[in-house]
């Protein structure tokens, strides 16, 4: 798990947001949930790098969102750390 300051959270929650991807308020998201990175093809990469399997991700996002928070998941085309802004999530 790695922190975001707020601002940045609201900026990315923004950019969420604008591509269709939230329908709430940016201050609202809680966690941005990366783990790992699918397959870079401009790297010419055909494996996905991810850290954990889809379905344990998925777990690990209900039971937060059971707890009362607003989550997101990362996209599998994200590049770089997938934690982070629209561009590398």
């Amino acid at each position: 798990m790695h922190g975001i300051a707020d601002d940045k959270a609201v900026s990315h929650g923004r950019e969420h947001i604008d591509q269709g991807l939230f329908a709430g308020g940016p201050e609202k998201i809680d966690a941005f949930i990366g783990y790992g990175q699918g397959a870079d093809p401009k790297a010419n990469e055909t494996q996905d790098r991810f850290s954990a399997r889809q379905e344990t991700v998925e777990t690990f996002r209900d039971q937060l969102t059971a707890g009362g928070m607003t989550t997101l998941l990362t996209r599998k085309e994200g590049a770089n750390y997938r934690g982070r802004g629209f561009k590398t999530l």
